[in-house]
C-alpha cells in the first residue's frame, strides 16, 4: 500500500478540530477523489499530506503512512527530499505559483535543478523542461520557456504547472481542483493529459473537488466529505450508482448532464 491514513484529525489554532477521523488507503497508480462543497475539509487533508497546512493548522490525531514514511512526524530536512521527488502537487491556478517578473523557464530549469540528483546544469535542465512540456502537449515548448506567466493563457498556465509537478515521476500526486480555473473545453483536455501521463508513470492520485463529474471519469474511488468528516467512501461505481447519504445525492444531483438526466432517479 502506497499510503495508509488513519483516523486523521486536523486543528487550527486553539479552535476545535476542523477535521476528524478520516481514513483511507491508496495503492499505487490508483486515484481517489475526495469531494465536497468549499468548507468541508477536503483541501486540508491534502495540504497536511503535504506538510504545508499553514494557518497554524497541524494534524493533532491519526497517522499518515506514505511509502513507509510516518508524515506525522517527519523532520523538516525530510520534507524537503520528499516534496517534489516522491510527493508532488498541482494548484487550483498555477500561474498564481509562478513568479511574473521571471522567464516559465528560468522557473523551471530552477526548479528542476533544486530537486534533481542527475541534473546539475542549466543546458540539461533546459532540454529536460522541454520534454516535460511537450508530455503535456505544449506546442513550441522553446516558446513557452522564454515567455512570461501573463503572457499564457489559463489552460497553458495550468499545464505548466502540471508538468512541473510530475517531473520526477512522484509516487503520489496531489491535485486541489486543478480544473476548476478552466473553461469546459480546456478542463476535458488536460484532465486526459494529466491520466495518461500518470498511468505511464504508475503515480497515484489524490484529487480534491467539488466537481463530480470530473470525479467519476477519474476516479477509482471517491470520499465524499461535509463539515470535516467522511460521509461516504467507496470505489467510484459504488458511491455514484449506489450512493447511500442524502449529502451525496444532493451533490450528484447537482452534476450537469447533456442529453440526459442520469441522476434525477437517485433517491426517488
Amino acid at each position: 500500500m502506497l499510503l495508509n491514513a488513519s483516523h486523521l484529525a486536523i486543528t487550527y489554532g486553539n479552535a476545535a478540530p476542523a477535521v476528524t477521523d478520516v481514513s483511507f488507503t491508496l495503492a499505487p497508480g490508483e486515484v481517489l477523489s475526495i469531494v465536497g462543497e468549499s468548507g468541508s475539509g477536503k483541501t486540508s487533508v491534502i495540504r497536511a499530506l503535504l506538510g504545508c497546512l499553514g494557518g497554524g493548522g497541524r494534524i493533532s490525531g491519526g497517522e499518515a503512512v506514505f511509502a513507509g514514511k510516518e508524515l506525522t512526524t517527519l523532520s523538516a530536512s525530510a520534507w524537503r527530499s520528499l516534496r517534489g521527488r516522491e510527493l508532488s502537487m498541482i494548484f487550483q491556478d498555477s500561474g498564481a505559483m509562478l513568479n511574473p517578473v521571471k522567464t516559465i523557464g528560468s522557473q523551471f530549469v530552477e526548479y528542476i535543478l533544486a530537486h534533481s540528483t542527475s541534473i546539475k546544469d542549466k543546458a540539461q535542465g533546459k532540454e529536460r523542461a522541454k520534454t516535460l512540456l511537450s508530455r503535456m502537449n505544449l506546442a513550441m515548448p522553446e516558446n513557452i520557456l522564454s515567455s512570461y506567466s501573463f503572457e499564457l493563457s489559463g489552460g497553458m498556465r495550468q499545464r505548466v504547472g502540471i508538468a512541473m509537478a510530475l517531473a520526477f515521476h512522484p509516487k503520489l500526486l496531489l491535485a486541489d481542483e486543478p480544473t476548476a480555473a478552466l473553461d469546459v473545453t480546456t478542463q476535458a483536455q488536460v484532465v486526459k493529459e494529466l491520466m495518461k501521463i500518470c498511468r505511464e508513470d504508475g503515480t497515484a492520485i489524490i484529487l480534491v473537488t467539488h466537481n463530480l463529474g470530473v470525479a467519476t471519469y477519474m476516479s477509482d474511488k471517491i470520499m465524499v466529505m461535509q463539515n470535516g468528516s467522511v460521509v461516504e467512501h467507496g470505489t467510484a461505481e459504488e458511491v455514484i450508482e449506489h450512493a447511500q447519504k442524502d449529502y451525496t445525492k444532493e451533490l450528484l444531483r447537482a452534476v450537469p448532464q447533456i442529453g440526459g438526466e442520469r441522476y434525477d432517479s437517485i433517491g426517488a
